[in-house]
């Protein structure tokens, strides 16, 4: 790929948010811009945030072209019509994204376009969108997130499996200051709506009380909540911290003695818009591996893609809590394990999971 090829970024995130998929899409441009490309990242315009770089954490001066959302239920996707002019006007340029309707113009348009799917599209519309783009001739690659998501479509077009990926931490020893005075603490970063496996810590936390388990992220109203969940059920070892700016997460992660991923069964998405279960590529579990920390995951079959448990994690059953605790006690006086663990996924992360990696592999998919 040559320096400084032009590359367009068809997104649907709103930037800035607390979206997971507004972290990925910012970490991709500025991998990319590492790897020489002159990006330009298309998104929906976000509230509250003066500073988009510092707020993210990102070096790099890539561009960002933000539009206004527009708000009609069942049609703000048409957002993305707005990105038209852009497009339009954009002459040798790689359009590359995850935004099915902005991928349609280019389909339209006869614009060449490299097509990364994250889930299957479960509105009519964007089915038919996603079915056209698919058969388009301009359609130039597809990138899958998971080796389980790949294997739900069919289709003949160019393709590669690329998972998330995450950042090294600005430092391993910059922490957040923890409630509870606990020797041992175990650290959940993420969402706090159904399907993230609260549920499942105030089962461990009522079992395992000499364990202080952080809970970072969430709404003011979730955490409202979830704090009054807490309280009925009289748990004294479960605090809770609010939305942390992506910049900082790593503080987070950073404090911990074992990393939580609690996935119930069904994991749906922000506002329930899907069930993503089956073929999810978490940006927390890559996260979680760059954090040189041991991590306890659910053992859903995609996320065994990437972990093993017994080498650079423990798996458990989302439906038995006590293979939670048991898995949780045997970190708790077993430095060994815990050091195995940790090392382990950072050398996995390390080797496969950097953006830098993920980017570098992109540019040579788009050759």
């Amino acid at each position: 790929m040559k320096m400084n090829s032009k590359l367009i970024y068809l997104s649907a995130s709103t930037i800035p948010s607390l979206s997971a998929n507004s972290i990925h899409v910012i970490r991709m441009s500025d991998a990319f811009s590492r790897q020489g490309f002159d990006v330009t990242l298309l998104a929906r315009k976000g509230k509250g945030v003066n500073d988009v770089r510092h707020y993210y954490g990102c070096v790099n001066q890539f561009k960002i072209k933000l539009f206004p959302t527009i708000n009609l239920p069942g049609i703000s996707f048409l957002t993305s019509v707005l990105y038209l002019l852009t497009i339009l006007r954009a002459r040798k340029a790689i359009f590359y994204g995850r935004d099915i309707p902005s991928l349609f113009i280019c389909s339209i348009l006869r614009k060449p376009f490299f097509y990364e799917s994250h889930g299957v599209p479960h509105k009519w519309l964007l089915k038919y969108m996603e079915q056209k783009i698919l058969k388009s001739t301009s359609l130039q690659g597809i990138i899958y997130i998971s080796q389980a998501l790949k294997g739900m479509y069919e289709n003949d077009a160019k393709s590669i499996v690329l998972h998330d990926s995450a950042d090294e931490p600005k430092s391993f020893d910059d922490m957040m200051i923890l409630k509870g005075g606990n020797t041992f603490n175990a650290v959940y970063v993420g969402s706090l709506y159904p399907g993230r496996g609260t549920d499942l810590i105030y089962e461990m936390a009522s079992r395992v009380p000499e364990v202080g388990f952080h809970l970072f992220g969430g709404t003011e109203t979730e955490v409202t909540r979830n704090e009054e969940i807490v309280a009925r059920l009289g748990l004294g070892n479960v605090y809770f911290y609010g939305y942390v700016a992506p910049s900082d997460v790593y503080k987070c992660r950073n404090s911990a003695d074992v990393l939580l991923m609690p996935y119930q069964k069904k994991v749906m998405t922000i506002n329930n818009a899907s069930e993503t279960s089956q073929y999810m590529s978490p940006l927390k579990m890559f996260e979680y591996m760059s954090s040189r920390k041991p991590i306890m995951s659910s053992n859903h079959e995609v996320l065994k893609e990437v972990l093993e448990s017994g080498r650079n994690a423990l798996l458990c059953d989302p439906n038995n809590v006590e293979e939670w605790v048991d898995s949780l006690k045997s970190l708790l006086d077993n430095k060994e394990l815990c050091e195995t663990l940790s090392e382990n996924a950072y050398h996995d992360y390390k080797s496969e999971y950097t953006w830098d990696q993920r980017a570098s592999r992109l540019a040579a998919f788009f050759e």
